[in-house]
């Protein structure tokens, strides 16, 4: 007898003329699949953002950039004059970014939970409760499923909310905490639509895998008789055959065949029917789908050595995570804060900690950093999670390690010696020479990357020197811009000696733009000759060195004719 439910939903079809259908996203009906993904994929598979969580890749992909994104400490910070920044406890954002969301999630839950919407659906969402002060106190995740976006008749964005017994809420941006992936203005893009077909193949693969492994690991076996069977007796053969060799564990036992009958079988192996290559393809697919590295989905192939597994380490963290944690920390500053409090206070993951190499890389960047005054030894300790000591608070100055407060005490006036005729200003090079080493550590590791890079291309695109030349052309316009941030900061550092520390990035910018030429021109070279390992060769022993030294100099000399013109100018 039908429901009460069921006939209402009966009179409204016939009312209507159309059919109310309702499905459940665990196991979602064949419709609810069409609507979503635009019907079946040509592999036949139909892919939902929840469904595509059975394809492996796909769900180590969502897994570790939302964990990742989650673990991370996320502190609000209020803005210290003239520079620099201390936590801010006492605000109500603080309990919601770093401990919890509300009483029943705690706030990596929330916000991997928002992460992993964000990525498959194309958002993550969260209502805003807030206190008499408008101050947020609470955050609650809300399914995509159940979110629309509209624009109201002034034109502003709002959010519809779908209420499980049928009514919907309205909320408005500031009520809603809403976590944007790649998209348009309003709406991410969900990466399981756009991905479908890569990953419909994938699920088709794995279901491929299942059946092949579960049927004795055969494309199947033909039964010859010598006579003619009756449909009872191939009823039974059938029967037989499934229940005492059928899966994998009945791989290997011997068949028993009566009536001379014959098993000739017709085994093609995996590898020549291209499976183990299809399911190798698609873990790199779907890593392309989400801008990741294979390695953090299991897929180590490619690897090649600890040294390239770091630096790929690296570029995850810059180039996947980082616009992650940007998007969570511009949401945070729009929703979590008041007008009057937007200009002191903002919310910021911690990255260092991932960022951190081995203790001897580690050791070495100290060592540098402390000589050039750059850090203290309390900062250092606490980049190591260690608490502060007692006299930790001093930097000191390269030329006599005395501490910046002893060096800036003024001297008692003197009148001024006679300057011997033979005496001459400080060279640029003398200038440099502190600063040299931590430029060669930074090119060095650049040159280190393109090395590793330019003999794997070398090998690929042997005998084609316009593939080649393609390839160096997409490989530096990324590189540029890691050369330039590598060298910034010892740049900065010798540049702030002549009170010119903004010229510092400028003078990265020149060096990068000559470097990634310079690198261009000599594999393009050395390719025509067929001597990319040579020439690369050759930049690890002495191009990082020359290099090094003749930057240090030239923005040493740059800077001393600043400096000199502003004294001039103000005598």
């Amino acid at each position: 007898m039908p429901t009460i439910l069921q006939r209402c939903d009966a009179a409204l079809d016939s009312l209507l003329g159309v059919q109310i259908r309702a499905s459940g996203l665990a196991r979602p009906a064949r419709w609810l699949l069409d609507t979503w993904t635009g019907g079946a994929t040509v592999s036949g598979e139909s892919v939902s953002p929840e469904g595509a969580l059975a394809l492996s890749a796909y769900f180590a992909a969502i897994r570790a950039i939302s964990e990742d994104v989650g673990k991370l400490p996320f502190i609000v910070y209020r803005r210290v004059k003239p520079r620099g920044k201390e936590r801010a406890r006492e605000h109500a954002a603080y309990k919601l970014l770093d401990d919890r969301a509300n009483d029943e999630v705690s706030a990596m839950t929330f916000r991997e939970t928002l992460t992993h919407w964000a990525l498959g659906w194309g958002g993550g969402f969260a209502e805003i409760v807030r206190d008499g002060r408008g101050l947020p106190v609470a955050m609650f995740p809300i399914h995509p499923s159940r979110v629309e976006l509209r624009r109201n008749a002034n034109l502003q964005l709002v959010y519809i909310v779908h209420n499980d017994g049928g009514g919907q809420v309205t909320l408005r941006q500031e009520q809603m905490f809403h976590l944007r992936g790649l998209g348009d203005e309003a709406q991410g893009y969900s990466v399981a639509r756009y991905a479908a077909e890569s990953i419909g193949l994938g699920m088709a693969a794995q279901k491929f895998g299942a059946a092949l492994f579960g049927n004795n690991a055969t494309l199947g076996t033909v039964f010859e008789h010598p006579g003619t069977l009756s449909e009872e007796a191939l009823a039974n053969l059938r029967e037989s055959l499934a229940t005492i060799y059928g899966g994998a564990r009945n791989a290997h036992k011997p068949y028993i065949l009566e009536e001379g009958m014959k098993a000739n079988k017709t085994a093609i192996p995996p590898e020549e029917a291209q499976f183990i290559e299809t399911r190798e393809f698609q873990v790199e697919d779907v890593a392309r789908w989400f801008r990741i590295p294979p390695n953090k989905l299991g897929h180590f192939k490619r690897a090649q050595g600890w040294s390239t597994l770091e630096a790929t380490n690296t570029d995850y963290i810059t180039d996947t995570l980082m616009a992650w944690l940007v998007r969570w920390e511009q949401e945070a500053h729009r929703k979590l804060f008041r007008e009057d409090e937007r200009a002191m206070l903002f919310a910021e993951h911690l990255v260092a900690g991932l960022l951190r190499g081995d203790q001897s890389a580690r050791g070495a960047f100290y060592t540098q950093m402390f000589n050039v005054g750059a850090m203290s030894p309390n900062d250092i300790r606490e980049k190591e999670n260690e608490n502060p000591r007692k006299d930790g608070d001093a930097y000191y100055t390269p030329s006599n390690m005395t501490s910046n407060e002893e060096a800036e005490e003024p001297e008692p006036e003197q009148p001024a010696p006679p300057q011997p005729p033979n005496m001459v200003p400080q060279a640029p090079e003398e200038i440099a020479k502190p600063y040299v080493r931590l430029f060669e550590d930074a090119i060095g590791r650049c040159l280190r990357k393109e090395a590793t890079a330019a003999k794997r291309a070398a090998k690929k695109y042997a005998g084609e020197r316009s593939q080649f030349a393609h390839w160096l052309g997409r490989f530096y316009a990324e590189q540029q811009e890691h050369v330039c941030d590598a060298v910034s900061v010892p740049a900065e550092a010798l540049a702030d000696v002549h009170d010119r520390p903004a010229a510092g990035v400028l003078w990265a910018n020149a060096y990068a733009l000559q470097h990634v030429r310079e690198s261009q021109a000599d594999l393009l070279s050395a390719f025509d000759v067929g001597h990319v390992e040579v020439a690369c060769a050759d930049w690890l022993e002495v191009r990082a060195q020359s290099a090094a030294a003749d930057l240090a100099e030239r923005i040493a000399a740059l800077a001393m004719g600043a400096s000199n013109a502003q004294d001039n100018q103000r005598n």
